[in-house]
């Protein structure tokens, strides 16, 4: 698939016996510790209703982070180690993201009075999708069959059947939005419904020529060095 050296073991030793990642495998397992021993933070309405109220994205933005950071560490932890009290941990990170009402951050989509419009995939929730799928992937042998039949449950309804039944505006724009989102959707779809990847490989491929679009012949972003980053990087995924 995008990254099988993921699954190599001897590539997982490199990286555990080579000094290069010594900083970071220390600051994973300071969080996988910390993530062991603190329980996961719910994601409530009153946070989530704060930017419609007075524009405030933060109470709610950082728990929704937090709960993505506490699954990418906890993902690299059972990659490297496999232990068993990891793996519990990353079902419970997994299950907590997959009752998220939904994936969409507040800022992205639109409350309709009496509802929110959850017919979005934004940024974030194409992120979501990918993290998850990707997981599902890697892990899928030592995860719960119920965790595993979650995931691809949530995937079928917040990004598959999102985007075959949608349009959305990320996908003709040319600056990171197209890279992040249609990068994200396509690579969910090669990791968890590859037999599907040809209903959508034209729009994919669509958004990441309009992505290029928006850089000038110098390969300079106008969106500046951060969101040069940010989309390049999805478009190289």
């Amino acid at each position: 698939m995008l990254f099988p050296e993921a699954k190599s073991e001897s590539q997982k030793q490199k990286i555990l016996s080579s000094p290069v990642f010594q900083q970071a495998l220390e600051k994973m397992e300071r969080k996988r510790l910390f993530f062991l021993n603190n329980p996961i933070e719910s994601l409530p309405f009153s946070k989530y209703r704060r930017y419609y109220l007075d524009g405030d994205r933060r109470s709610y933005e950082d728990c929704y982070f937090a709960h993505r950071g506490r699954l990418t560490y906890l993902t690299l932890a059972v990659l490297l180690h496999h232990r068993k009290e990891d793996i519990q941990e990353l079902e419970d990170s997994i299950w907590a993201i997959c009752e998220e009402f939904t994936w969409v951050l507040p800022a992205h989509t639109t409350d309709l009075g009496d509802r929110i419009n959850t017919e979005v995939i934004d940024l974030f929730s194409a992120e979501t999708g990918f993290a998850l799928s990707e997981i599902y992937y890697l892990l899928k042998d030592e995860l719960d069959p119920r965790i595993n039949r979650r995931i691809l449950d949530c995937l079928e309804e917040r990004i598959f059947s999102m985007f075959l039944n949608h349009n959305y505006f990320w996908e003709d724009v040319p600056m990171n939005w197209a890279a992040v989102c249609a990068g994200s959707v396509g690579a969910a779809f090669i990791y968890a419904a590859p037999e599907r990847f040809s209903l959508v490989h034209d729009r994919i491929l669509k958004s990441m020529h309009r992505f290029l679009e928006g850089f000038g012949d110098d390969g300079v972003c106008v969106e500046g060095i951060d969101y040069w980053t940010y989309g390049f990087g999805f478009f190289t995924y």
